[in-house]
């Protein structure tokens, strides 16, 4: 028998707040982590949330915390390599054991994995886009092991390709899309907008589209993993 694990979600940032409080000037609510807290909730983990200013030791003593009584912790924020990366810098100081950093993923290349304390400690971006992204296709299979559920993956539904879509050569590209159907035949169609929260709040599944795979064109076949 496995027990669900207990996950710490914990962002960074000053100008970071969570919801019911009110916002000040330059200020902005956590959506990273109530999108994670709402993923976690999904699959029955429990969870505890926290923001950690952008110092190092508010983010030790966070980390701290988490550590503490839990099985796991996710990180949202500074997880980049810069000199404002707080939580990559921190995480190196407390000589974490890590497994990897920078993955060929985008949006989502800054994930990092590793162990502190013997926990298991996923790091992700700050940006909405690489923060769900690196969840979904990295942390949210580690946690359903923990669980005890092995070989983890989203629902997907194969569809037809609405509009063409732009691939990399360097690494695997995620698109957020809708999936509909039209006279019984289901198609995938990207989302595009201004705004990067409001694409992926109106998406209902995504495409990966593989390494070196420069496009694929409108009416081809693809599989989309399935968000709704």
């Amino acid at each position: 028998m496995f027990r669900k694990p207990r996950v710490a979600i914990i962002a960074t940032g000053d100008e970071v707040i969570l919801p019911g409080r009110s916002l000040k000037a330059g200020q902005v609510y956590a959506s990273n982590l109530l999108t994670l807290n709402a993923w976690c909730r999904k699959y029955g983990l429990d969870t505890w949330l926290e923001v950690a200013k952008d110092n190092a030791q508010a983010i030790k003593a966070c980390l701290k915390r988490g550590l503490e009584t839990h099985d796991a912790v996710l990180t949202s924020g500074g997880a980049w390599s810069g000199d404002r990366d707080l939580m990559a810098m921190v995480l190196d100081e407390l000589a974490w054991q890590k497994i990897y950093h920078r993955v060929r993923l985008g949006p989502g290349k800054a994930v990092g994995f590793g162990r502190l304390e013997q926990t298991p400690v996923f790091i992700l971006p700050g940006g909405p886009p690489s923060n769900l992204v690196a969840f979904l296709q990295l942390a949210l299979p580690g946690l359903m092991k923990l669980s005890g559920i092995r070989n983890f993956k989203l629902a997907q539904s194969p569809a037809i390709l609405k509009e063409t879509v732009k691939g990399q050569r360097s690494w695997t590209q995620a698109v957020f899309g809708c999936l509909t159907v039209e006279n019984g035949i289901r198609y995938f169609r990207p989302r595009k907008g201004i705004s990067r929260l409001k694409s992926i709040a109106a998406a209902d599944s995504l495409l990966l589209i593989p390494e070196g795979v420069a496009r694929i064109a409108a009416g081809e076949n693809a599989m989309a993993q399935v968000l709704a």
